[in-house]
């Protein structure tokens, strides 16, 4: 059977606590005190598809609250009174003293200081990432098939200059047929020279695409931790003393509340036109017609050259921006009683000893939920080891192209 979201557990634990009395003249009184404690934790469904979406980097984290009770009662030591009388008179009780003070409601006083000390952390972390990441194993897999890619483009872009060249020469020659038939031969070598560099362009551009579809992303931890605690409350109360004790007991209590905050994600950078290579250098030599001076698309070749700069110059830089982040809260209510006396004045010759451990009740509250945003912008960084993108001289290839064509054409 599938469990059903949220999903509940819920332990109670009933703790019992006994306690005894006597004095010296052989009076004495015992019984069983209980007290009851509630564990609870509820957890959210997670997204069907986890598996993917942290493939992807995005937050596929769940809501989980859960509240733990315990208890101690005053046990140990004990309370006595002693009169100075011949002889002397002694009561003494020990054991437990459950119900001296109420079981106390859950707090987040420190929550909001211990929130924002969380968030300062946080947004140091943020800045220290912004100015340490360069590009993990992902990113520097990127930039070595950016290597990969771009020395094909240069040996092509050297073959078209050595082309341009090859037909600037061309441009003496007075007979048309015999420079159709120089340009042709000139195009066919270059034509076939293209090939095995369409080709290594082709591999490196499956290689991008694999990269940008299995993951496409790197990541780097972010984190901050807040903390805060505070006396809530103290107050001085009368205790009635146990069943066959005479006399009330002052009794002091302390009330604490603890908070512990904490945001972890991380930050997911990738370089900022992966997604579009696919398209990128769909480019073959036979989408090229050789043919006379008017035929063949100069403008091909340059706007090939200016489109291969303007991607591969986008692929250096890389966007980062918040992948996924969870808060945690941890909140501890604290309420410890003291037994600290007699609370009417004693009589002439009687004397007391306090010496019982204190009642302590601890409520302990946690949570965790997925965060969507946070107000920091994106940051952009560029990819290690790329290097210079000099050598794309468009226009000296503009201006060889226009010198090159002969003056009756």
């Amino acid at each position: 059977m599938a469990n059903v979201y949220p999903l509940t557990r819920t332990t109670r634990r009933v703790i019992p606590l006994s306690w005894q009395w006597q004095d010296s003249q052989g009076r004495h009184n015992n019984g069983v005190v209980t007290a009851t404690t509630i564990d609870q934790v509820s957890l959210g469904a997670s997204s069907k598809n986890w598996r993917k979406v942290i493939s992807l980097g995005g937050n596929a984290g769940s809501i989980l609250s859960g509240t733990r009770q315990k208890y101690s009662g005053m046990c140990g030591g004990g309370l006595s009174v002693t009169t100075a009388v011949t002889p002397p008179l002694v009561t003494v009780f020990s054991g437990a003293a459950q119900g001296v003070s109420a079981k106390p409601s859950p707090s987040s006083a420190s929550q909001a200081d211990a929130d924002n000390k969380a968030r300062s952390k946080l947004l140091s972390s943020y800045i220290n990432a912004t100015n340490s990441w360069r590009g993990g194993n992902f990113l520097a897999e990127v930039g070595e098939t950016i290597h990969m890619l771009r020395h094909p483009i240069v040996s092509l872009f050297g073959h078209t200059e050595h082309f341009v060249q090859g037909v600037h020469k061309l441009r003496g020659i007075k007979s048309p047929s015999e420079y159709r038939k120089k340009l042709g031969n000139i195009w066919l070598a270059y034509s076939f020279g293209w090939k095995p560099l369409f080709e290594d362009i082709r591999d490196a551009n499956k290689a991008l695409a694999k990269l940008a579809a299995d993951p496409p992303h790197d990541s780097f931890p972010i984190s901050g931790r807040g903390h805060s605690d505070g006396i809530l409350a103290h107050s001085i109360f009368e205790w009635g003393g146990p069943p066959g004790m005479v006399g009330d007991y002052n009794a002091e209590t302390y009330l604490l509340s603890k908070s512990d905050v904490r945001y972890y994600g991380a930050i997911i950078g990738k370089p900022a036109s992966l997604s579009t290579v696919a398209d990128t250098f769909g480019v073959s030599p036979y989408d090229v017609v050789p043919a006379v001076w008017e035929a063949v698309p100069w403008s091909f070749l340059v706007d090939y050259f200016v489109n291969v700069q303007e991607v591969l110059d986008s692929m250096r830089y890389c966007g980062a921006s918040l992948g996924w982040l969870m808060c945690g809260v941890r909140n501890i209510t604290k309420k410890t009683t003291f037994l600290t006396g007699l609370h009417a004045p004693l009589p002439a010759n009687t004397f007391e000893s306090v010496s019982v451990s204190p009642e302590v009740w601890t409520i302990t509250d946690v949570t965790r939920v997925p965060v969507n945003s946070l107000p920091y912008p994106s940051f952009h960084f560029k990819m290690p080891g790329i290097g210079s993108l000099k050598w794309v001289n468009i226009s000296a290839l503009i201006s060889q192209i226009s010198a090159s064509k002969p003056k009756y054409l």
